[in-house]
């Protein structure tokens, strides 16, 4: 079942999932490529206010601890790795949506599915955990001593919220993608069951009332099909007796 019929963006269009497709491919590759620019900033920037060479620009230790909850450092070096990754699987997505068969696609789309999903995960979970570090009077301080950060707060929420009907366009594309590998496949099964039947009629051989499946080999089909010689035991009375 495919969750989407058709992307916001570009309904009047047939192929309007695989365009929302491109569009997801393209807006998670370039702002991964800002976040990656964010997340080195930051990163340089904590560790420029520890080691400082001039004493002056260092922070105190009891001021790093208010302002940044344990773990920081961690949680900037795997986003960074988080948005190196979003950078290689938004091109592994490109090529998916370009290869377009099921088959050949969906390690590119499921890769990068996984990713980007994980992803937003992540970076939900360490928001609430700052958030329940830093409480309010302290975020009440940030909003009004740094409104670049507000501005950044906003810009995670709204990325947030697009790459999550992203995500949803990308699973619909996969989905129209198997159903219409997996739909070929049946209809070619019963086509050739179609087939056999009416040379079953055409021999008066019919011996089989279901179609061929993958584990039904031709081999198997055609020893099924064989004509075969009605004797009187069939009827319940004994050869020997006529």
């Amino acid at each position: 079942m495919v969750l989407l019929k058709s992307c916001c963006c570009w309904w009047e269009h047939v192929d309007s999932i695989k365009r929302g497709s491109w569009s997801s491919c393209i807006y998670s590759t370039v702002i991964a490529g800002l976040q990656l620019i964010l997340a080195g900033w930051a990163i340089y920037k904590l560790l420029w206010i520890r080691y400082a060479p001039n004493l002056d620009d260092r922070w105190p230790e009891n001021e790093l601890e208010y302002w940044f909850p344990p773990g920081t450092d961690a949680f900037l070096y795997i986003a960074f790795l988080f948005v190196l990754a979003k950078l290689v699987v938004g091109i592994l997505l490109w090529s998916g949506i370009e290869r377009g068969e099921y088959i050949k696609s969906k390690n590119y789309i499921q890769a990068w599915l996984l990713t980007n999903g994980i992803f937003q995960l992540y970076i939900l979970v360490v928001t609430v955990y700052i958030c329940g570090y830093l409480q309010y009077y302290r975020l009440y301080d940030i909003y009004f001593m740094n409104r670049g950060m507000v501005v950044g707060v906003w810009f995670g929420v709204i990325d947030m919220a697009v790459m999550f009907w992203a995500i949803i366009c990308v699973i619909s594309f996969y989905q129209q993608l198997e159903d219409h590998e997996y739909g070929l496949l049946k209809k070619t099964r019963r086509a050739l069951w179609n087939f056999d039947l009416g040379m079953s009629v055409r021999t008066g051989s019919i011996s089989t009332s279901r179609p061929p499946s993958t584990a039904y080999s031709f081999e198997s089909l055609a020893t099924e099909q064989r004509p075969r010689h009605i004797t009187l035991d069939t009827y319940g009375v004994s050869s020997s007796a006529v």
